[in-house]
C-alpha cells in the first residue's frame, strides 16, 4: 500500500530507537517537504530533512531560507536553517512561568510593530539576563535607551508626559500634560 492509501483511526508512535516519531510531509514525504514533526528529540528524516524535538512546524521562506516554531509545553521556540537539512538555530524564545511571567530571549533584536499597539500590564524588564528585576519600576532597563530625534510632539493628555530628542537642537526634553516644554540635557 503507498502513502495514500493508508487511513488509521488510531495512531500509536513510540520515542524510542532511530527515527520515530509522527512526521507529516506536504505535497508528499520528500527533502524540503516536511511540514510538522512530533518527535522526543532531535533527528534526520530518511530524506534528508533535519527535525527538532518536542512539536515543530516548518516552512520554507525562502530558497535558501527555512524556519521552525517548536512548542514545549510552556515555551515556545523559533528556529531558522539555510536548509532543510539543517542545522537548526535557535533565534528568539518566548516562556510563560506558573506565575504568570513571560520571558523573551532573543539573539538579536527585538523590535515591536509601530503600525499596532503593544501593551504591558505590570512591569517590564529590559535586562541582558533573565529574571534580574531589581526595583519596583514599571520599567527597568538595565543598559541604556536609545530615542532617535523628532519634532516637538503635542502634549499629551492629562496625567502623562513624554520624554524624547528633539531634532532641532538634539537635546534631552520632557513635554507635560500642560503644554511646558522643558529641556532636560543638552546634545
Amino acid at each position: 500500500m503507498g502513502w495514500g492509501s493508508n487511513i488509521f483511526p488510531l495512531l500509536i508512535v513510540t520515542a524510542s530507537g532511530g527515527f520515530t516519531g509522527v512526521f507529516v510531509y506536504s505535497p508528499g514525504p520528500g527533502f524540503k517537504n516536511l511540514i510538522t514533526s512530533i518527535a522526543a528529540q532531535d533527528g534526520t528524516d530518511p530524506f534528508g530533512n533535519a527535525f527538532l524535538g518536542g512539536q515543530v512546524s516548518y516552512i520554507q521562506t525562502g530558497p535558501n531560507s527555512f524556519e521552525a516554531l517548536q512548542n514545549n509545553g510552556a515555551q515556545l521556540n523559533f528556529y531558522t536553517a539555510t536548509s532543510a537539512a539543517g542545522p537548526w538555530t535557535n533565534q528568539y524564545s518566548l516562556q510563560s512561568d506558573a506565575s504568570g511571567n513571560i520571558t523573551f530571549a532573543a539573539n538579536g533584536t527585538m523590535e515591536l510593530n509601530p503600525a499596532g499597539v503593544a501593551s504591558v500590564t505590570g512591569p517590564m524588564v529590559i535586562a541582558d539576563t533573565p529574571n534580574s528585576r531589581a526595583t519596583s519600576a514599571q520599567l527597568e532597563v538595565h543598559n541604556m535607551i536609545g530615542m532617535k530625534a523628532r519634532a516637538q510632539p503635542a502634549a499629551p493628555p492629562a496625567g502623562f508626559g513624554l520624554l524624547y530628542v528633539n531634532s532641532v537642537d538634539d537635546g534631552l526634553y520632557f513635554k507635560g500634560s500642560a503644554g511646558t516644554n522643558t529641556k532636560i540635557a543638552s546634545a
